[in-house]
Order: structure tokens, then sequence, then C-alpha cells
């Protein structure tokens, strides 16, 4: 498959390709040539995880800044990556074999490669590539290479009164931030931390369905909006807590108090039917006003008038019946020990039992 040779302003985008779905090539990719203006300024394959022997180039693009290829595991020809002025992130984090050499050259001074986790201790080339005669004819020029790098993500976009999941970006330089959410299945591939933003007003996570890491909003002075109504499923913890005024006597005061959207109006939302019974522990949702509203008619909006909180821990079991007689037995046993009289031992006996 090949991409190449765009015309600045007549190949306006390349979303009409659509490689979301692409999971294997038996020949060869290439991306080369791209031109300035073709507005062509990144290259994703999400799911794609084999490229046959024709191998992977990527060469001579001047606009393309970040290649996401999360999911390749195999390539039987040659990895090449080089010529490309302004690419400033490859992500090959899954990548268990290169079949023929590994070029990677990046210049830029913050321009990072995130590779394997698994190669970090033998290095990323010996890991890789498995001809030892390739493994000479392989080099790496790039300022950064992470290893084993968390996925965390943050609001960011222009707009620092609204947050959208399309405007999610790195927690901070630590952290991978990279096409997480996935608009057709409402699922964010992250964790996600919302905090100390003091100018933020609006959560819209309407479309939401997944959130496969933890969800954490706390510390928005101006928060007073969090819509999660379509979300389904949590993998780890909520907790969302000291926003704007979020103490429930607020609630239904206009101008008030932090208003939440869920998807069941249940006890507990939404921690009760999103989030998994080991998680429960570490979640709070905190609002002052809690609505139920369906996506799909925006009109049906039922206000829920009991304040979400976790369910209670279990209480611990009672210890059972021979467990207790043992107990009380050893006890009588050793304070016989400490008299010899008959009589006093009678006494005791009486005293314990009855």
């Amino acid at each position: 498959m090949e991409i190449y040779a765009t015309i600045g302003g007549q190949n306006p985008n390349t979303d009409h390709y659509d490689f979301r779905s692409l999971e294997s090539i038996r020949g060869g990719l290439y991306v080369s040539n791209t031109a300035a203006g073709s507005d062509m300024t990144s290259f994703k394959a999400p799911r794609l995880a084999t490229v046959g022997s024709g191998g992977l180039k990527i060469t001579q693009n001047e606009e393309i800044t970040r290649v996401t290829l999360g999911a390749l595991k195999t390539i039987e020809g040659d990895l090449s990556v080089t010529e490309n002025v302004a690419l400033q992130s490859l992500d090959v984090s899954a990548l268990a074999s290169v079949g023929g050499a590994l070029a990677i050259s990046m210049p830029g001074a913050a321009a990072r490669v995130i590779a394997p986790c698994a190669a970090e201790s033998s290095g990323w080339i010996a890991s890789v590539v498995s001809d030892q005669t390739e493994r000479l004819n392989s080099a790496i020029d790039v300022a950064k290479t992470f290893y084993c790098v968390e996925t965390k993500c943050t609001c960011g976009g222009s707009d620092d009164w609204n947050c959208y999941p399309s405007d999610l970006v790195a927690y901070s330089s630590d952290y991978l931030c990279d096409d997480v959410y996935d608009e057709s299945t409402g699922q964010i591939a992250a964790d996600v931390a919302i905090e100390n933003l003091s100018n933020l007003q609006n959560m819209y996570f309407d479309s939401v369905k997944t959130i496969c890491g933890g969800l954490r909003v706390t510390n928005n002075p101006q928060l007073w909006e969090i819509r999660l109504n379509s979300l389904e499923s949590v993998g780890k913890a909520i907790y969302v807590t000291n926003n704007y005024n979020d103490d429930p006597l607020f609630s239904g005061v206009t101008g008030y108090g932090v208003t939440g959207y869920v998807s069941q109006c249940v006890s507990g939302a939404p921690i009760s039917y999103a989030v998994d019974q080991w998680y429960r522990w570490d979640s709070i949702f905190n609002v002052s006003s809690l609505f139920y509203q369906n996506n799909d008619d925006m009109m049906n909006t039922e206000q829920c008038f009991v304040p979400p909180m976790p369910p209670m821990p279990p209480r611990p079991p009672t210890p059972p019946g021979p467990a207790r007689a043992a107990i009380e037995s050893s006890i009588i046993d050793f304070v016989l020990k400490f008299f010899m009289n008959t009589s006093q031992r009678y006494k005791i006996e009486n005293y314990v039992l009855y």
C-alpha cells in the first residue's frame, strides 16, 4: 500500500482512507513525499498488527508530525523512518519482530520514539531485529526513546472553559495521550485526570461510553457541570470531588453547586453500575444535583433525588461456633493453671461458664 506525492492544497486530508480498521498488510506500507499544504500532519493505523516482506517505509514527508502504530507487532521486511523534517512522535510500542534492518532518524530536539517495554533491558535493535547481519545495518538516531510509558490524559483544548474527549492531551511530559479517544465506539483508552484547572466550567463527556483506566476530576474551582450521560464502564476508580460547591445543600439552587449527568438514575450512580466492585472502595462521586439524561432523547431529563454515594462495604462475618468455643476453652484453661485449690477451681469454672 502506497501513500505518496500528495500535492499542497489538492489533498485536504487523509481521513477518507480510514486506516482505523486496517489490521494486516501482506506486502509493504509506504508513506512518502507528502507535501506541505496537503494537511497530512499525522498517520495512524491503531489496529495494524502485521506488515509483510515489503516492510514499512515512512520517508520524505514535509508535515507529518506524528505516526501512531501502537498495535504493530511484526514487520517481515525493513523498518525505515527517515527524512521527515517535522516528525516529533513515533509510536511502535508493541513491536516485537523486524525481519530486515531497522533505521530510524528523527532530527527534532524534542522528537521521541515510544518503544516496546520488553526491549528496555537488552536494547531496542537487539530485541526486535532477529537477523544478526541486519542488526549491523540498523541504527536509531532520535533525541528520546521511551519504554513502558503510561497513558494518562487531561483537558488541554484551546477553550479553557469546556472539556471534550477530543481535547485530551498528555497529563505531563512523563505520559502519553495519543489517539486515545475512539469516537465510533465512545471509548477512551487511558487514565483521565482532570484536576487543578482554574478556568474549567463544563465537562462534556456525553458521548463517552467506556474509560479503560480511571477517572479523576477534582480541585477545579469553577467546574459546575459534569456530563457522563452515556458512561457504562470505568476500568478503575471514579474520583470526583472538591469542585465548584459540590455540597448537596446547594442542590436545586440556581447558580450554585455541581450538576452531574449519568446514564442510570439509581442509588450510588454512576459508581454502582460503572465501577467494578474491587475499585468501589476508592471511588467517590460528589455533586450537588444529579440528573439522568438519555442521549437519544436530550429532552428526557430526570432528576435523581438521592445523592450518589458509594455502597457501604459488607460487615465482617461473625466467627463460627466451633471457633468461639475453642477460644472460650483456652481462656478457661489458662485461668485454671493459676489456681490449685479444687474449691477455687469450681468457683471459677462456674463464674466463667455461667
